[in-house]
């Protein structure tokens, strides 16, 4: 017995002093379709625990069902509709969402004077590109542009997003479309986080957010493409290597149709109701959140050169790479001061 004993306890021991498996971990790719678009995530992963795609996918669907339009039954659709919400009867997290994008579009709305304005919902159907379906305006009624002007004017309804009960005044509608796929990215960061997930870069529909080293230890490299129409997205003008940012690009080349010989894009001037192409050809912003680094691409769209470049210099901790013209063919960049250090150094490499 004695003997038995002793084997047991050496058994023991030897259990014990065994080391565990080794995690291993391993670059990966995840992808899928959503709000309209595609997303993409390539991260730094454990391969005995890797992030699946449906649960990306039912965060998603969870974002989705607070901000997009173009379901129903969303927590937005059903303000646009003039439903009164009752905030502690809804899903919490539908909830938190949409206030993140309520306080992106109010620091931005206030940022820019107004260019970037969530209310133009009603105009952007008008246009045709909003969730009554993409069409062409044939003859421009200024008369109806004149009468949905009136119910654009985000600061006339931030009251009615607080509290208990949430109620938009009658005739308005919210559209968070240029800050939605960005907080989107945000979300999804602190989804990896939470799984302790440092090493990722998470992009939806190009906005995009980036965590940790990247494939080679110094950061993400991304292009910025040529915004011109019908050049191939891999056609790029600019590389830049970004590590724990964001990166939102906007840009009127894509998003765009023709009737009767006049351009109509998808950039909607808050302050006149049209449909209106500035002569920024492409923004790209870079900040700590891609919610607000979405938002704000999209303002200086609105905003045109002058007062984009105004905007975004009074405002820290953010850069910005612009594409622009005077009235000619040629294209002009602008920059901030800390875009040098951003710009990929070796063009020949692969990324």
């Amino acid at each position: 017995m004695k003997y038995l004993l002793w084997g047991l306890v050496l058994g023991c021991m030897a259990y014990a002093c065994t080391p565990p498996a080794a995690t291993t971990t391993s670059i990966q790719k995840i992808q899928g379709n959503t709000m309209g678009t595609t997303w993409h995530i390539t991260y730094e992963g454990s391969d005995q625990n890797p992030v699946k795609k449906e649960e990306v996918d039912s965060v998603l669907a969870m974002i989705n069902q607070s901000a997009s339009t173009y379901i129903p039954t969303s927590l937005i659709s059903r303000l646009n509709k003039g439903e009164t919400i009752d905030v502690e009867a809804e899903n919490a997290h539908e909830i938190e969402f949409f206030k993140f994008n309520v306080s992106i579009a109010e620091q931005v709305w206030n940022w820019s004077d107004g260019y970037f304005d969530p209310t133009v919902m009603d105009l952007v159907n008008y246009w045709g590109f909003g969730y009554e379906g993409h069409r062409p305006v044939d003859l421009v009624d200024s008369v109806k542009v004149d009468s949905l002007l009136q119910f654009v004017g985000y600061g006339d309804l931030l009251d009615q997003l607080e509290g208990a009960t949430w109620k938009l005044p009658h005739g308005y509608q919210l559209d968070f479309s240029a800050v939605a796929k960005g907080a989107a990215c945000d979300w999804l960061g602190d989804y990896f986080k939470e799984r302790r997930i440092e090493n990722y870069l998470i992009e939806i529909g190009g906005e995009m957010l980036l965590h940790g080293p990247g494939r080679a230890g110094e950061g993400w490299v991304i292009g910025v493409s040529k915004p011109q129409v019908n050049a191939p997205a891999q056609e790029l003008i600019e590389e830049l290597v970004i590590k724990d940012q964001a990166v939102a690009t906007s840009g009127n080349y894509r998003n765009y149709y023709e009737s009767n010989g006049q351009l109509f894009t998808h950039t909607i001037n808050p302050k006149t109701g049209y449909s209106e192409q500035s002569n920024v050809l492409s923004a790209t912003v870079i900040t700590d959140g891609c919610g607000l680094a979405d938002a704000l691409a999209t303002a200086v769209m609105a905003m045109g050169s002058d007062k984009g470049k105004a905007m975004l210099d009074q405002i820290p901790e953010v850069e910005a790479y612009l594409i622009y013209n005077n009235g000619s063919d040629s294209m002009l960049i602008y920059e901030t001061s800390g875009m040098k250090s951003l710009k990929y150094k070796n063009n020949n490499d692969e990324f």
